[in-house]
């Protein structure tokens, strides 16, 4: 039993653990008074916070809608983060008609799932990431 919790300790240590990485989500929505469809192409900004004591880069970005399809890659951008700084970088999404079984519970792209391929020069390659919550900014228009 100790040699297996020593083993996970490890695993958890060797597959990144905590990176102190911040992530945040938004997307710009007109004041039109229509209803922005969750379904079609949507602009993010994700912006991302290294609240670590190292640098990062950040070489890729995934980012997929929490309980729908998207065709869209992971796109690289190689974005360089010293300790205590944030960078946003703009993304398209498109999102399917094709539901996972979800019924939207309303028009707007409410959450989605963000992978970021990184690396620090104290950890090596990691993973971050989660799902998030999507900040509609409201836009002229």
């Amino acid at each position: 039993m100790r040699r297996a919790a020593l083993a996970l300790l490890f695993v958890a240590c060797a597959s990144g653990g905590n990176h102190n990485i911040g992530v945040t989500v938004f997307e710009a929505v007109t004041s039109t008074g229509f209803p922005v469809n969750v379904h079609g192409s949507h602009l993010l900004s994700v912006r991302i916070e290294n609240q670590s004591h190292q640098e990062i880069v950040v070489h890729r970005i995934r980012i997929e809608p929490a309980g729908f399809f998207t065709e869209d890659p992971s796109q690289s951008v190689e974005l360089l983060i010293g300790p205590g700084q944030m960078q946003s970088f703009e993304m398209y999404l498109n999102v399917s008609t094709s539901s996972r079984g979800r019924v939207p519970t309303s028009d707007l792209l409410d959450s989605v799932s963000v992978d970021l391929s990184c690396t620090g020069p104290e950890t090596g390659d990691f993973i971050a990431g989660g799902t998030y919550q999507v900040n509609h900014v409201t836009s002229g228009g």
